[in-house]
């Protein structure tokens, strides 16, 4: 059941952010199901008045968690960067720093700013771009080195992953909006991540497959010498993925692993295998054998004294993920698609990973 008071989520920009807005509402009404959800979108071109002003609409609605999505053609009134004058471009960036700062000042609580990137094509170079850009970004995050509880979005990443572009001018001549809705879904999604880090409802344990899910084929059929990791394709795509697991396990987030096979073999290939990098050393725990593997995620679990909910699972099997759904439905189950070329994207996208600090 869901409680009575809501969380309250502001998005706050100099341009017509409601686009954004909804997409983040609809992705933290998906990814959190037990409070309700309230956002707030700035009417267009209040951003100033809505932060300095202790009575605003803004301070009213008192949100928990707040969104600076502005470009810097943003601060610039709209304007291409090719028409911008660099000093003028330092003065306004500093002036939002200011601005988040008074903000900051007003409410605690977590707040995610999206660095700026150029993102609009221009009859400019891009390098000139680029380093206007770069030191806008310098000085922003210069200013704001000292406050706590912020959480920066890397827009440009965001907008080389996107598919297709991030902007559409036809939007912006229409409506003011400064993104298209496939990068509004994008920012809607590292933004939900930030939250659910902040608010401690990220995931605390991945629990993974072995056989298609860390390495091609299957040990008891093939050998250590048969799976496919490093080397070529697909090979080379399980090392990509066994990398930004390890990544996962430096930020933190703890490893396990639940396979049906036998476990002397598998222990053996994770430790001698020259290419695997999720060696026993990285996992908290394993459950390898003939018994269902809800059984050994909750063992696991519960060995950690973790709930059910901080527990993701990942396979390749639909067959595997559908038993761990209905035995334990508060596991976040994650399907792998069949191009091992995906995995490592999936879990970078997945918001349930997100981490805000590292202790």
């Amino acid at each position: 059941a869901q409680t009575q008071e809501p969380d309250r989520v502001a998005v706050l920009g100099r341009s017509n952010l409601d686009l954004l807005t909804r997409d983040l509402a609809d992705r933290l009404r998906e990814l959190v199901s037990d409070r309700r959800i309230e956002t707030f979108a700035l009417p267009f071109g209040q951003l100033d008045q809505q932060v300095l002003d202790p009575g605003s609409d803004l301070h009213g609605f008192a949100p928990d968690f707040v969104l600076f999505a502005d470009r810097i053609e943003d601060l610039m009134g709209g304007r291409p960067l090719d028409l911008c004058d660099p000093g003028d471009v330092h003065a306004r960036v500093e002036e939002h720093a200011v601005l988040i700062r008074n903000y900051r000042q007003q409410r605690a609580g977590w707040i995610a700013i999206c660095r700026f990137a150029s993102l609009a094509a221009s009859a400019t170079p891009d390098q000139a771009n680029a380093g206007l850009v770069a030191r806008a970004n310098a000085v922003l995050e210069d200013a704001l080195a000292d406050q706590d509880q912020i959480a920066w979005i890397d827009t440009a990443t965001e907008a080389a992953l996107c598919e297709g572009s991030a902007v559409d001018m036809r939007l912006w001549h229409i409506g003011r909006i400064p993104y298209t809705t496939a990068f509004a879904q994008r920012l809607a999604r590292k933004a939900a991540g930030v939250y659910l880090a902040a608010n401690g409802r990220t995931v605390r344990l991945v629990v993974l497959d072995l056989d298609n899910t860390l390495w091609g084929g299957v040990l008891g059929e093939d050998g250590i010498e048969g799976i496919a990791i490093g080397g070529d394709y697909p090979g080379n795509a399980f090392s990509q993925f066994q990398k930004a697991l390890a990544q996962l396990s430096e930020r933190g987030i703890a490893l396990a692993v639940a396979s049906k096979n036998d476990e002397d073999l598998a222990l053996k290939a994770l430790t001698e295998h020259p290419e695997v990098m999720i060696r026993p050393e990285l996992l908290v725990d394993h459950a390898i054998g003939w018994t269902p593997k809800a059984e050994g995620i909750a063992r696991m679990a519960n060995a950690l004294n973790l709930g059910l909910a901080s527990v993701m699972f990942i396979d390749d099997s639909p067959v595997e993920c559908e038993a761990v759904r209905r035995s334990l439905p508060d596991v976040k189950t994650v399907e792998l698609p069949k191009d091992p070329a995906e995995f490592a994207r999936i879990l970078g996208e997945n918001p349930l990973l997100a981490v805000n600090e590292i202790t």
